[in-house]
């Protein structure tokens, strides 16, 4: 006999599988389970079914897919790196000033 509801299988690095962990509402009510904020992919916005598998990521993000989480991971990698980026400049930039420079007034 299978458990309904909700289960997150956490991944290690390779793919490896370290723990699945499961939710099982209270059934004795005729209502459809609901967990809050697993109820859209924060990547395209498709409304998730708990029947099907779904991915976290930051611990608090749904995706539909692995395609959806690896495309977000994507993205925010590269924002991190604008940011780096754009921290550097500024400080290259500020280091730069003399504090000797002349003024005009």
């Amino acid at each position: 006999m299978s458990k309904k509801g909700l289960s997150v299988v956490l991944e290690g690095d390779e793919g490896s599988k370290r723990s699945t962990t499961s939710i099982v509402p209270n059934m004795t009510t005729k209502k459809k389970p609901i967990y809050g904020f697993l109820e859209f992919c924060s990547f395209c916005k498709k409304k998730l079914s708990h029947e099907q598998n779904i991915y976290m990521y930051m611990g608090d993000q749904p995706f539909c897919s692995v395609e959806c989480r690896s495309k977000q991971i994507s993205l925010d990698e590269e924002e991190a790196t604008n940011t780096e980026k754009k921290q550097a400049d500024q400080k290259a930039s500020s280091s730069s000033k003399s504090c000797f420079s002349p003024m005009f007034f």
